[in-house]
């Protein structure tokens, strides 16, 4: 449902129509901590845990894109932004 665009707000309040009372703060914490430890686990111990494969799959390609620091940084590097600024003042 996250990967939907619900906030955690909404899951802990949709998790109250099946007497789940857990706060946003909390769900937000479990999630961190499934996620990390989740990440430690190779393929084969994930397939002991009874998950289907495509769903792995989906895991790994996370994992991979997670640890990857050129994925992570979305805005252009300020070294860039000042070197351009520089070509620009020198035309």
């Amino acid at each position: 449902m996250r990967d939907k665009g619900h906030s955690w707000r909404y899951l802990a309040e949709w998790l109250r129509q099946f007497n789940i009372e857990i706060s946003y703060v909390h769900l937000n914490r479990l999630y961190a901590q499934e996620s990390e430890r989740l990440s430690r686990l190779t393929r084969s111990e994930l397939e002991a845990e009874g998950m289907p494969s495509d769903y792995i799959d989906g895991i790994m390609k996370e994992f991979r894109e997670k640890s990857d620091p050129t994925k992570r940084l979305p805005a252009i590097d300020a070294e860039d932004i000042a070197l351009e600024g520089e070509e620009e003042q020198s035309r």
